[in-house]
């Protein structure tokens, strides 16, 4: 009797697998237009024109690239300087918290990290990486941030409220059923694994991976079931739904 079910669950894997979907891409912003140079005035000696003035390039280039060095390129890019700790917090590459030094400087929750000490972030290990090298050293360092549109506070209750209601379904999809005491009678059968595996299609995408990046080749990366493992199973489902009965 248990072969047909486990064919049936190899099965299903295989249609799962086939399902999966692609990693997510990083989009990739549109340059802006150049600034119009100055008009043109008469030309002296050896050709060039008296009086001229440099065009400079008002795109939103990041640190690694020629631009001109005024602090706020664009309206939504800032480049901001640091000396030790930062005081940022993130989840991604969006911040998450801000206190001390980033707070002093203007940092609010909602803005995204772009770039630290002239090199491009795009995951939350990279961020951890540079912002450690960086902070560690006496001199003051560049971060780059993609300031947020949304009223102060807005993102931050928006999470808390899509983590609740998250959890609300999780609870409301894996129910307390009472405690067994002896480990040999603690079997899960086929049907409770087919449960997780459609709940984990229908969320693993809004998860992320949490773990540090010494501990995980993909921290901070978005979750997909191409990428999913246990660890990443017992933060977003076991650990949240087991914590009220502590079993």
């Amino acid at each position: 009797k248990f072969l047909p079910q486990v064919r049936q669950w190899l099965g299903l894997s295989r249609r799962c697998r086939a399902a999966m979907p692609e990693a997510p891409t990083v989009a990739v912003l549109p340059p802006m237009r150049s600034s119009v140079s100055a008009a043109s005035l008469p030309a002296v000696g050896n050709g060039t024109r008296k009086g001229s003035l440099t065009k400079v390039s008002s795109s939103p280039t990041l640190p690694g690239l020629a631009v001109a060095e005024p602090k706020k390129v664009e309206d939504n890019l800032i480049k901001l300087r640091f000396l030790g700790s930062h005081g940022l917090s993130w989840e991604g590459t969006r911040v998450s918290n801000a206190v001390l030094q980033a707070w002093m400087l203007g940092v609010r929750p909602g803005w995204t990290i772009r770039a630290v000490a002239g090199q491009e972030v795009q995951t939350s290990a990279e961020i951890e990486e540079q912002l450690q090298q960086s902070a560690g050293s006496e001199r003051r360092y560049e971060v780059w941030f993609t300031k947020g549109r949304g009223r102060f506070g807005t993102e931050a209750k928006e999470r808390a409220d899509k983590e609740k209601r998250y959890l609300t379904k999780l609870r409301m999809t894996f129910t307390f059923k009472g405690s067994i005491q002896r480990p040999e009678h603690r079997g899960i059968t086929c049907r409770q694994l087919e449960l997780l595996l459609e709940f984990l299609q229908d969320h693993c995408h809004i998860w992320e991976d949490r773990a540090p990046a010494k501990l995980s080749k993909t921290a901070g990366q978005q979750l997909h079931m191409g990428i999913l493992n246990v660890y990443h199973i017992d933060h977003w489902v076991i650990q949240p739904a087991t914590k009220a009965k502590r079993c």
